[in-house]
Order: structure tokens, then C-alpha cells, then sequence
């Protein structure tokens, strides 16, 4: 809780006086049910969640560039004219081809990098996080379906504490979740704050996850 919020911060109020005349009766306002709407549930909890940094300005022609557009015949012919192509290298921001590939949902050219060596599960960006991570963040289900068929590991936690689950969760995207459910992982795993799915799914108003959850844990 911030400093305005504080409970340090709040003062009582004095009291009313009393109307002059006894028989005075204190007349309350019609309360409007609109003049504190509620908040959609998508946007509870936000708050909380940094988001993966903006797409950084990168050279049209690089390797990241590539595999953010999905020009997966492009990186084809990369590959071809020099076999020493670092599929796994590193950009300003400290991601990979496989990360920019993972969050634009470029299932296609996720699947080349993999073929030709890519790593799996690098860590990287502002989060710390993987590719897997980036996908799950965004629901991109075929993308982490993928991933995980290939070996990524749903139980590395990124920067934030978060696992795969709980940024799944925080997608607000059913399938992914449904299908994360049934992949040999612990549902019931709290991230760094002591949080599970289930609770993030109650916070962010998500009944529909809240139900899914609870009906596979």
C-alpha cells in the first residue's frame, strides 16, 4: 500500500453539529449506483503485472528482426549462407529470435529455430523470463504447446516470481489455461508473494478460471 493510502495517513472527522431545529430531519441523497462503477475484471490486478518491454528498434535485416516478423523463409536463407548463425544470440535488450518468434505467435518460426538448435529455454529481457514465458503471458496456445513438446521447462520462474501457470493466469486466455492444466505441473505453486493461480484467477474476477482450476486440482 502506498503512502497516500497509508492508514497513517487518514484523520477522523469531527462531528456534525446538531441542526438548530430538533425536529430538523437529515436528508440523504439518492445514492447513484453508477457514480462508482465497477471495474471490468480484466482490469483488476493489472496493476500488478509489468508487461514485456516494447519491441525495441532493430535493424530490418538482423536475425531478431526476422524472427519478430515471422519471416521464417527469410531466416531460411540466413541459415543457408552461413551455417555459423547463432540461433540463439542475444539482442540490446537481451532476448533471443526464439522470444520475439514466441510472442508475435510465430509457431512456424519458433519451430525452425528449434529444429536448427535454438535453445529451448533462455532467459532473457527486462523479466528474466523464456520464450515460453512470453508465449504464456500472451495465451499464444499453439506456440506453448509447442515449447512444451519440445522440452521447455513450466516451472522456471521469471523476475517477477511468476512460473508458467501464473502467467497464464494472467493472460485471461481459457484455453491455454485448460491445456496448462493437464501438463504434469503443480497447480497449486505460489509465486514469490505467496500467490497461486487460483488466487490470481479470484482477483482478477476470472470465475470462469477460478471454476476451471478448481475443477482439475
Amino acid at each position: 500500500m502506498d503512502g497516500s493510502g497509508s492508514p497513517s495517513s487518514l484523520r477522523p472527522m469531527a462531528p456534525s453539529p446538531r441542526p438548530q431545529n430538533e425536529e430538523e430531519e437529515l436528508q440523504v441523497g439518492p445514492i447513484d449506483p453508477l457514480s462508482d462503477p465497477e471495474r471490468p475484471s480484466i482490469e483488476v490486478g493489472v496493476e500488478t503485472i509489468r508487461p514485456p518491454p516494447p519491441p525495441p528498434h532493430l535493424d530490418e535485416s538482423s536475425i531478431h528482426a526476422i524472427a519478430q516478423r515471422g519471416d521464417t523463409l527469410a531466416l531460411s536463407k540466413l541459415l543457408e549462407s552461413d551455417r555459423s548463425v547463432n540461433l540463439s544470440t542475444r539482442d540490446s535488450q537481451d532476448v533471443t529470435p526464439l522470444h520475439w518468434a514466441a510472442i508475435n505467435a510465430h509457431i512456424s518460426t519458433c519451430r525452425f529455430l528449434l529444429d536448427n538448435g535454438a535453445e529451448i529455454d533462455p532467459i532473457g529481457g527486462e523479466l528474466k523470463a523464456t520464450p515460453l514465458q512470453w508465449a504464456a503471458r500472451n495465451g499464444h496456445l499453439y506456440v506453448i504447446h509447442l515449447l512444451l513438446s519440445r522440452g521447455a521447462d513450466p516451472n522456471v520462474r521469471d523476475g517477477q516470481g511468476f512460473n508458467t501457470l501464473h502467467l497464464i493466469t494472467h493472460s485471461s486466455a481459457v484455453m491455454p489455461l485448460l491445456y496448462m492444466l493437464h501438463q504434469p505441473i503443480a497447480i497449486d505453486e505460489k509465486d514469490d508473494d505467496g500467490h497461486s493461480a487460483l488466487m490470481w484467477a479470484a482477483y482478477q474476477g476470472g470465475t470462469q478460471h477460478c471454476n476451471t482450476i478448481l475443477v482439475l486440482d
